[in-house]
């Protein structure tokens, strides 16, 4: 019953409205240049209106158009407000306000040091007296000793309009808590629908509203529709009620009762968003008032409800109020049930914590019951936001729930996960048989084939004569369907899915420019790049352009020996080879050397059989030097 006031110390800031005087009015006043400026301008004294309203006496204020205005909107906004933040973090309770009177003789005499003032009959405006108070909506706080004193702008009561300016459904109308009752539903039950027939077999239509709006607080909309078609009568909340009803029993609302209804400061604002399947980010909702609404409904119809209700945020992005509202609908004692564990697995999906989501989802699916068929699907989401596989036996299952749901409003829902389970079950075929490569699901598909398809399942749907034709495909999976190609030699393929993509990893693209005999493209591609593996990828383009003295150089600068020998054999460089360390490409080396000509002979022809054992014994020299490299070497 307290309203707690923060204040600031020190002087108030230069210009401030609370500060600047308020002309009180006299009865035909002077010209202000034959008066004193202190006699015509007094500060606005508040007290003065304590002790009007106490006294009920009017109080002259000054005309709207003449001197500064008292307008309180700003302050009345900003109370409501913070109150139903307040009131929606649980810190406080609000309660509805009973009109109060303080009657106060007429000849009370005012408290000490406070001047009376007197009515005016031609000019200001006068305050409404505390009979009259009860007329307007106020906000009323008390001041210890003094009376209490009633705020308002002196319009009528509210007419439920919304921050936009649309007309929003009274709070009254959608109370649906005290349509409950405080007895236990079976009592409640009886009472609401007792005397329902009155005489000559009439219904009473204020008893028929009562059950019905009974029947509402419950959950059962069903019964609350058969009601309303049993005893058809003219009553101006009816469509209301059966857009609720199709709303508590989960069902499409085709009804325009709450249309612009999103928001409102009233319970409207709930509905409205249960009623709008199509919400998403950036759309003007009244989240304060929608959660207000929604925890002050009984346990059972905000478990109930907090599914759709939190998927609706979630579709907005806003997990923040998806997680309240759980907490609204889990924090009661009792057994949550079935339906609130998937709302809070599908709650950690959407931030990114599959793993939980799935280790709560596996708990439903080993518990059989009515949301057996919702959790299943569920199980199937997660698994494939982890990129794991999913057994084969869940895939019949889903096979099975699809038959039996194909004329139910999940049908396609349940289609959907026996596609995602198909892939990640292997069978490709299957899955993208059922599926268009521009659908909304083959982004999932193309992941799932670059991540768990085996080479046989890559081969048959990766390799592709147009890529470009799939414009969904994020950049990873692109990447990984073409790194998958390259390694199974499919360079061209490969190549197709990379094509025209910014930020490619340079070694993939030299690694496939060189499967395509590109070995210039292969360079250009790794001219930035320092990593260890693109040394190979370089000799190997360089080896390509038939350069060998350039990839021996360039194994020599990276310090592999042996491989730079290599490459200078292959460039024929054996007189650098002979000077290297002994070793069999050393020996070869020495062989490739002339034939010395024999002692005191100065030509062939001078020696000819001494000059042709010397040639014989070098030929075996180096055929066996040939043999022990051939001894060395790895096959291909």
């Amino acid at each position: 019953g307290i309203i707690v006031v923060d204040l600031r110390d020190g002087m108030p800031p230069k210009g401030s409205g609370f500060e600047a005087p308020l002309p009180l009015l006299q009865k035909d006043p002077a010209p202000v240049s034959d008066q004193p400026v202190a006699a015509i301008i007094k500060p606005y004294d508040w007290t003065s209106l304590v002790v009007a309203q106490a006294t009920g006496k009017p109080m002259l204020l000054p005309p709207p158009d003449q001197g500064s205005q008292i307008n309180i909107d700003g302050l009345r906004e900003t109370l409501v407000r913070q109150l139903g933040q307040g009131a929606s973090q649980g810190i406080i309770e609000l309660a509805p306000l009973k009109p109060e009177r303080h009657p106060v003789a007429a000849e009370t005499p005012a408290p000490e040091g406070l001047a009376t003032v007197q009515p005016s009959e031609t000019h200001g405006v006068t305050v409404a007296t505390a009979a009259a108070a009860a007329e307007f909506a106020s906000v009323r706080s008390g001041l210890g000793e003094l009376p209490s004193i009633s705020i308002t702008h002196g319009a009528p009561e509210h007419q439920n309009i919304g921050a936009k300016g649309e007309v929003c459904l009274s709070a009254a109308s959608l109370d649906v808590a005290a349509w409950r009752g405080e007895g236990a539903v079976a009592d409640e039950m009886q009472r609401a629908t007792e005397n329902l027939i009155g005489e000559f077999d009439r219904v009473d239509p204020d008893v028929l509203g009562t059950a019905v709006r009974f029947y509402l607080s419950i959950g059962f909309g069903a019964e609350a529709k058969q009601l309303m078609r049993a005893f058809p009568i003219a009553h101006p909340d009816t469509k209301l009620w059966n857009a609720m009803a199709d709303l508590v029993d989960g069902n499409p609302d085709i009804s325009d009762v709450f249309h612009g209804q999103l928001g409102c400061d009233s319970p409207a604002a709930l509905w409205a968003l249960l009623a709008n399947e199509a919400v998403q980010k950036g759309d003007f909702v009244n989240s304060g008032a929608i959660y207000l609404a929604f925890s002050s409904l009984p346990i059972d119809l905000r478990r109930s409800l907090a599914p759709a209700l939190a998927s609706r945020f979630l579709s907005m992005q806003d997990s923040a109020m998806a997680t309240k509202v759980r907490d609204a609908a889990m924090r009661a004692p009792g057994v949550a049930g079935p339906a609130m564990t998937l709302l809070d697995a599908q709650i950690d999906m959407h931030d990114g914590m599959a793993p939980q989501a799935e280790h709560k989802i596996q708990s439903v699916v080993d518990d059989p019951g009515p949301k057996s068929t919702d959790a299943t699907v569920a199980l199937i989401e997660a698994r494939v936001a982890q990129d794991l596989p999913v057994e084969a036996d869940l895939v019949a299952l889903l096979s099975a729930m699809a038959q039996e749901h194909q004329d139910l409003p999940d049908a396609a829902t349940i289609r959907r996960a026996l596609t995602l389970a198909q892939a990640a079950s292997g069978d490709f075929d299957s899955a993208f048989k059922v599926e268009n490569l521009q659908s909304e699901l083959s982004p999932t598909l193309w992941r799932l084939l670059s991540r768990l398809g085996n080479d046989d399942a890559v081969l048959a749907h990766a390799v592709l004569d147009r890529v470009d034709a799939i414009s969904n495909i994020d950049h990873e999976t692109r990447i990984k369907l073409a790194s998958r190609l390259a390694d199974l030699g499919m360079a061209e393929s490969a190549y197709l899915w990379i094509d025209k993509l910014a930020d490619v990893d340079p070694l993939l693209m030299a690694k496939i420019d060189l499967q395509r005999r590109d070995a210039r493209g292969a360079l250009v591609a790794l001219q930035n790049s320092e990593a260890p593996d693109a040394l190979p990828l370089r000799a190997a383009a360089l080896q390509q352009l038939g350069d060998e003295a350039a990839v021996a150089r360039l194994l020599e600068k990276a310090g592999d020996a042996q491989s730079a020998l290599e490459a200078r054999a292959r460039a024929q460089d054996w007189s650098t080879i002979a000077l290297a360390d002994p070793g069999a490409l050393q020996a070869v080396a020495g062989a490739t050397e002339a034939t010395p000509l024999p002692a005191n002979a100065k030509s062939v022809n001078d020696a000819p059989l001494a000059f042709g054992k010397s040639l014989l014994g070098q030929a075996s020299s180096t055929r066996s030097a040939v043999a022990a490299l051939l001894a060395q070497t790895a096959q291909p």
